[in-house]
């Protein structure tokens, strides 16, 4: 935020800060989020940006409950006036405020003032109000993110994909190289140290924050204080074409600093995004807590967030309000609505640093020693190749899957908590090996060019002014973000027969759990195995058990009957076809096969004077294993 141009702001922040408190409602929403993430709900591990989407989805509904809570309750209002120390130390300033604020229904009916007084002292706490709003958001993401038992959630959530990780591995040990190479820059910057250590200090921050939105800080103030000290050394406007080089040139010579790519994937996909016209609505905090849930609206006539808090844009006739200087302040809604604006919902210029920060990191994960110095030869392939390429022939190198594991690891257990596979996710980590394996690269086409900013040859290459100017870009960064599979593998593998009962009896044990929950959203519900809902019940034979299962199925006609004779390939098409594929039609029919199956174990043992359960079973397994 730019100078203020009153010092009543200042004095209202430092009051924020100072006695904010979360409000008790907000305190329990936080908590049954934590508890949803805790709960096993989801079939399959999420992705990164299935993650992001659903925090996104909690966000929404943070925001709206604190400007509920500090708009739509005149109780709360009336105690925001009560324990505001700076209100109750000027009483003759803001009387009508404490007024208000010590009014009861038992008391005289309160006189409502329209004076110029009286709507200067609004205004003053209609800022304070939103000010509380967006520092009680601020605190609740820092409440959100250190929540947690032995491991906070930002640290489990921080470090959430393998591959991240060893990009970020890259990028550290590139620059490293690229700062032995020394390669010299077009333009050298002079800097200060006092101002290369305020630089630092940002950086530093950058990872010292635990919030999306304070990283998001750390990296505006780093490049708004970058384009302060470049504007004094040149003496003219800055623009990207000299900002962008110039932080470059730092981030490889002067400023030390670590974990820059997974700073920026935390904050892109994890930041607080305040909608200004957020349509209200009710929130049940009695009920289980769940982000898609439909929520029922509130009948409030104000569409946006500065409406709620009573400041129009109509209002903007200057009114006369003769004030001491210490107490000065807009005398307008109009003025005050700019200034907010401006100052702190202005998303578009925090986007804009974010893409720049984005750039920077694409760029020096692209750029090849061939683009940025074609007579300089070196062979280490962290500068001969992008970093996305090696990032993939890591994973295929180190993180292959033993023989027989591949079936194992897709069949492995599908009802987990959020927050235990983001604690799966953390305990895949492993170090990566100090030199890499040296393996053949295809050939790299020509990418992202940047020679500007460096002393280089050029006369054999095209003039180029831009660090934007790519011959063929690169794929977005932010394509890459989660692998194609989970690489989590199962604490244990138990050997297993390959028999169509085996496959049979798991296909229908899956298909009955989505029977049963059919009520459910699929990609929200709880799965739970057969093994689970069958817990402390006597079972006897997998025949016994099959039946049941049969029984359950609610069907308008019994399955066609089987001959006794059924051709070989109609028996056996089903064998490798994926459960999820197959149609009520096909499990009639592989219904009626296992009744035919049964049949003839039966008459095999007609002569039997008993049946035993056990021989039976037995039977069934090795009838079905030959076939």
């Amino acid at each position: 935020m730019g100078p203020v141009p009153y010092k009543i702001i200042d004095r209202l922040h430092d009051e924020v800060k100072t006695n904010i408190k979360l409000n008790q409602q907000v305190i329990s929403l936080i908590q049954s989020f934590v508890k949803y993430l805790k709960e096993p709900r989801y079939q399959s591990p999420l992705t990164i940006n299935e993650l992001s989407d659903l925090f996104k989805r909690f966000y929404q509904d943070l925001n709206v409950l604190i400007i509920c809570v500090y708009t739509q309750s005149n109780s709360t209002k009336k105690q925001l006036i009560s324990e505001c120390d700076y209100f109750n130390e000027n009483p003759k300033i803001f009387d009508y405020l404490l007024a208000i604020a010590n009014y009861s229904n038992s008391s005289i009916r309160l006189l409502k003032r329209s004076d110029n007084d009286a709507l200067y002292q609004l205004r003053v706490f209609n800022f304070y109000k939103f000010l509380i709003i967006l520092e009680s958001i601020n605190l609740a993401e820092h409440e959100l993110f250190r929540s947690g038992d032995d491991v906070t959630l930002y640290d489990e959530i921080f470090k959430f994909d393998q591959r991240d990780i060893i990009y970020e591995e890259f990028l550290k040990e590139k620059l490293d190289t690229l700062k032995e190479l020394n390669i010299p820059f077009e333009r050298k910057l002079d800097l200060s140290d006092e101002e290369i250590e305020i630089l630092q200090k940002n950086i530093d921050e950058l990872d010292e924050c635990k919030t999306p939105f304070t990283k998001l800080k750390s990296v505006v103030n780093l490049q708004k204080k970058l384009i302060g000290f470049l504007s004094n050394k040149y003496n003219e406007s800055i623009n990207n074409d000299i900002l962008l080089p110039s932080l470059i040139y730092l981030l490889i010579y002067k400023l030390n600093h670590k974990n820059l790519y997974l700073n920026f994937l935390f904050i892109k996909h994890f930041l607080n995004i305040i909608d200004t016209n957020p349509d209200l609505y009710q929130l049940n905090l009695y009920l289980s807590y769940n982000p898609y849930s439909e929520r029922p609206p509130l009948k409030c006539k104000k569409t946006s967030l500065l409406g709620y808090l009573n400041l129009h844009d109509s209002q903007f006739l200057a009114q006369e309000h003769k004030i001491d200087d210490e107490f000065d302040f807009f005398t307008n809604d109009k003025d005050l609505i700019t200034f907010i604006n401006s100052n702190y919902l202005n998303f578009g210029e925090l986007n804009y640093y974010l893409t720049n920060f984005e750039a920077i990191i694409v760029y020096l994960s692209n750029t090849t020693i061939s683009e940025l110095a074609p007579n300089i030869e070196i062979n280490k392939n962290i500068i001969k190749f992008p970093i996305d390429k090696l990032v993939d022939e890591e994973l295929l190198s180190h993180f292959q899957f033993p023989d027989g594991q591949i079936a194992e690891e897709i069949n492995r257990s599908r009802s987990s908590s959020i927050l235990n596979q983001i604690s799966n996710k953390i305990s895949e980590t492993r170090s990566r090996s100090s030199s890499m394996k040296k393996e053949n690269f295809p050939t790299v086409d020509e990418g992202w060019k940047i020679r500007n900013i460096f002393k280089i040859n050029q006369d054999d290459t095209e003039d180029d002014n831009s660090i934007f100017s790519p011959t063929k870009r690169s794929n977005s960064l932010m394509t890459k973000l989660s692998p194609s599979h989970s690489r989590t593998r199962s604490s244990s593998i138990e050997n297993k027969r390959n028999s169509i009962t085996q496959k049979f009896s798991n296909g229908v044990s899956e298909f009955m759990t989505k029977l049963n929950q059919s009520d459910v959203n699929p990609s929200n519900s709880s799965l739970q195995s057969i093994e689970q809902e069958a817990s402390g019940r006597q079972r006897t034979t997998s025949l016994q058990i099959l039946d049941k299962w049969f029984n359950n199925l609610s069907v308008s006609k019994k399955p066609e009957v089987v001959n006794e004779e059924v051709d070989l390939h109609e028996l056996t098409k089903y064998h490798n076809m994926d459960f999820e594929n197959l149609t009520i039609k096909d499990l009639k029919i592989l219904k009626g096969y296992y009744d035919q199956l049964c049949i003839n174990v039966l008459k095999d043992d007609l002569n039997a004077e008993s049946i035993d359960s056990d021989k039976l079973h037995e039977n069934i397994i090795t009838s079905s294993s030959s076939l």
